[in-house]
């Protein structure tokens, strides 16, 4: 039983609980995932997967967040942009394009459930099934742990 002293390159086999406050300099690991996805532009496209990707299993239920997303289409035509976590769509957003075709997506921080990988995927698409442009951007997901554990 130690109550006081100094450690030094010290490994924990196992599992740790600590029932105080850490203090930390560096913290190696996943406490924060980004990844950034480069999405090409493409033209004269109906129903699109803008991306896919999966969420490593984890012990703790993380907070997925996405740039904003990019479309246009004719003006005035209903778009969506739609989130999908293991198949189950967990998110839309639906606007009427500006005056210039234009739209853009603000999806919000999704809950993403621990324990197993999670698949994700963003499809964009028109009401009507007519032709979308989708400009070349950066889009990023940032993972995050969280204490909530239900879908948003």
């Amino acid at each position: 039983h130690a109550t006081s002293g100094y450690f030094e390159n010290v490994t924990i086999a196992e599992n740790c609980d600590v029932r105080g406050t850490i203090y930390a300099n560096k913290i190696v690991g996943d406490m924060v995932a980004i990844k950034n996805y480069n999405i090409p532009a493409q033209s004269g496209v109906r129903t699109t997967t803008l991306l896919s990707g999966t969420v490593l299993a984890h012990a703790k239920n993380r907070l997925m967040l996405f740039t904003d997303i990019r479309i246009t289409s004719t003006a005035g035509k209903l778009l969506h942009v739609s989130i999908y976590v293991d198949g189950v769509q967990v998110w839309c957003g639906r606007a009427g394009s500006a005056t210039d075709g234009s739209y853009t997506a603000n999806p919000p921080p999704l809950s993403i459930a621990s324990g197993a990988n999670r698949s994700f995927s963003i499809i964009v698409y028109t009401s009507d099934n007519s032709y979308l442009n989708i400009p070349e951007q950066d889009i990023q997901c940032t993972v995050v742990p969280t204490s909530s554990g239900t879908f948003a």
